[in-house]
C-alpha cells in the first residue's frame, strides 16, 4: 500500500512539474509612460482603480495607474494637446512569446480609421498590427463615435448602464522568440475626431521551456511504477484462485 502511494504521489509530482513548464503571463509596465489620468475622460469615475488586476478571457491584465495617485492611467496617443505620437517600451526579455493581449480603447473615433499600431519586435522578428476603429478598437464611452468593433477578443463593462469599457485585443506572435520591445503608435492622419487609441495594460501568454529531462524520467518511473504494482496485483489474485 506504502508503495503504492508513493508511486501515485510521484506520478501527481511530475504532471505538476509539466504543467507548471508549458504556459504562464507576463506582464509588461507601462508606468514609465502613463501620460493620461482615465478619471477625467467620459464616465471615467466608473473605472477600476490603477493596479488593479482585470480578468479578460484567458488574459489577466494589471490596470496602469495614473502617477501620484490610485486613479487608472493609460499611455494616450496624439490628442488636443499635441502628445507624442509614439511610445517605445524596451529592455524586454520575455522568452517563449505566443500570444500578446492589450487592453486598448479610443477617445472619439471614425468608423474605418486606422488610428494605431503596435510593433513587436523579438529575436525572432518583427509582427506589425493595425489598430482600425469599428474593427479591433472603439470608443471608451457609449456616446456619439465608434461604439462597436467586430474583432475584439473581449471587454468589461462598467457604470449602470454599462456605457463605460475596456476593450482587449488579441495578437498570434507565435515565432516571435524572446520579446525584446514593444512600440504603441499613433498612425492616423492627425484628424481631431477620427481615433486617439490608449493603451491601459499589455500581457503576454508565454510557453515555458520543455522539461527537464529527469523530470520526464520521473514522469516514467511513476508510470512503470504504477503498472508493475498493477502487475503484481493481478498475479497475487491469480495465486489466490489457484
Amino acid at each position: 500500500m506504502k508503495k503504492r502511494l508513493l508511486a501515485v504521489s510521484l506520478l501527481a509530482l511530475t504532471t505538476f512539474q509539466v504543467s507548471q513548464a508549458r504556459a504562464s503571463q507576463v506582464q509588461i509596465d507601462l508606468s514609465s509612460q502613463v501620460n493620461a489620468d482615465l478619471v477625467t475622460y467620459s464616465g471615467g469615475t466608473n473605472y477600476p482603480a490603477g493596479g488593479t488586476s482585470l480578468t479578460i478571457g484567458a488574459a489577466t491584465f494589471s490596470l496602469a495607474s495614473y502617477p501620484g495617485g490610485n486613479h487608472l492611467g493609460a499611455v494616450q496617443t496624439l490628442g488636443q494637446d499635441n502628445l507624442p505620437t509614439s511610445f517605445v517600451f524596451g529592455g524586454l526579455n520575455i522568452t517563449g512569446v505566443q500570444t500578446i493581449y492589450s487592453l486598448v480603447n479610443s477617445a472619439f473615433g471614425a468608423n474605418g480609421a486606422t488610428t494605431g499600431q503596435f510593433i513587436f519586435t523579438g529575436s525572432g522578428g518583427t509582427f506589425t498590427f493595425n489598430l482600425t476603429e469599428g474593427v479591433n478598437i472603439r470608443d471608451h464611452f457609449n456616446d456619439g463615435f465608434i461604439n462597436t468593433a467586430t474583432n475584439l477578443y473581449g471587454s468589461a463593462y462598467y457604470g449602470a448602464s454599462n456605457q463605460d469599457r475596456l476593450d482587449a485585443q488579441q495578437f498570434n506572435v507565435s515565432g516571435i522568440g524572446t520579446l525584446t520591445k514593444v512600440e504603441f503608435d499613433y498612425v492616423g492622419n492627425g484628424v481631431w475626431g477620427n481615433g486617439e487609441p490608449f493603451l491601459a495594460a499589455l500581457t503576454t501568454d508565454t510557453v515555458g521551456a520543455v522539461p527537464e529531462p529527469s523530470t520526464w524520467a520521473m514522469l516514467l518511473l511513476g508510470f512503470c511504477s504504477l503498472g508493475f504494482l498493477a502487475h503484481r496485483g493481478r498475479r497475487r489474485m491469480a495465486l489466490t484462485a489457484d
